[in-house]
This record gives C-alpha cells, sequence and structure tokens, in this order.
C-alpha cells in the first residue's frame, strides 16, 4: 500500500508513545500535530499479554490506557499501520 510492502502493527510502547497526557483529549492533540483519520477509539498493538498468548493489548487514543483482550474476539478496534523509516 501507498508504495511500501514493510507495513507492521506496533507495539505497546510504540501506540502509546503518541499519548500526550497533558491533554484532555489526545485525538485533538494529534491532530493538531499533524495526523489525520486518528478516530477517538482503540487501537490494537501487536503486543501480546505476557503468559496469555490468545490475548493482546490495545491503547485509546483519547486518554493513552491500555486493555487486553481476546485476539479472536469481535472488536470495534482500529488498527494504525506503521512502518519503519
Amino acid at each position: 500500500a501507498y508504495g511500501y510492502s514493510d507495513w507492521r502493527v506496533p507495539n505497546r510502547n510504540e501506540l502509546r508513545s503518541l499519548t500526550n497526557y497533558d491533554i484532555a483529549n489526545g485525538v485533538d492533540w494529534l491532530v493538531a500535530e499533524g495526523f489525520i483519520n486518528v478516530k477517538p477509539r482503540t487501537y490494537w498493538t501487536s503486543t501480546t499479554v505476557p503468559s496469555l498468548e490468545n490475548q493482546a493489548f490495545y491503547v485509546d487514543t483519547v486518554n493513552g490506557h491500555s486493555r487486553e483482550k481476546y485476539k479472536s474476539s469481535p472488536s470495534s478496534q482500529y488498527v494504525w499501520p506503521v512502518r519503519n523509516n
């Protein structure tokens, strides 16, 4: 997509690094920083929950909170693809 084939799902630390904890709504801050199409939702990470191989973490873009969920669960989590430079 977009001329690249090395897209991946970010890990938990990478996704949480986009959180500004001094702002009430992280999505507004991300948009002000130049990100587009950011949804006030939760986004999957590639980080598996230790000792629970069937669960992965997701991160809330509004407040930076991270929780876990079964990988096989129907979900409303989005995916924010990233690539290495």
